[in-house]
């Protein structure tokens, strides 16, 4: 009469039980660097957004009314978005300051400069703090006078 084998024996299951706890680890040190990836550029999305968002209202009120504001620096516009970050909202200010400049000066004037600075603040780093942000992404756009 035969003995069938079936089944696993002890030094299968430890491999496996290695090998699976490996994978575990290492799929667990991925996920944690992906969020906090994400976390970081949570904040760069939102500027981006921002001064898109302000370039576009600048470019659709047209050269005519960009005019009265040429060289003028009006006060940083503040904004406060609320995340949801490890179980708690958490509120992100950012601040936009937009300059318009003329870049063709004289009776002539055609071609107006549009910059607009978005600021916030990040535990990572960056620039030297102005105003305690230390991150900034800068938009700068033309608006032709087609006249």
């Amino acid at each position: 009469m035969r003995l069938s084998r079936a089944g696993h024996n002890l030094l299968e299951v430890i491999i496996a039980t290695v090998i699976f706890a490996t994978a575990v680890v290492f799929l667990t040190g991925l996920w944690s660097t992906y969020h906090e990836a994400l976390t970081k550029n949570r904040g760069r999305l939102i500027a981006m957004a921002l001064g898109r968002s302000e370039v576009e209202s600048r470019i659709a009120l047209g050269f005519t009314n960009l005019a009265p504001v040429f060289n003028t620096t009006p006060p940083p516009a503040q904004y406060s978005f609320d995340a949801w970050i490890r179980g708690r909202t958490v509120s992100i200010p950012f601040e936009t300051e937009t300059r318009v400049t003329n870049t063709t000066p004289g009776p002539f004037a055609r071609l107006a400069k549009i910059v607009v600075t978005v600021r916030w603040a990040e535990k990572s780093g960056g620039e030297t703090p102005v105003n305690g942000f230390n991150k900034k992404v800068r938009y700068v756009a033309y608006v032709f006078d087609g006249r």
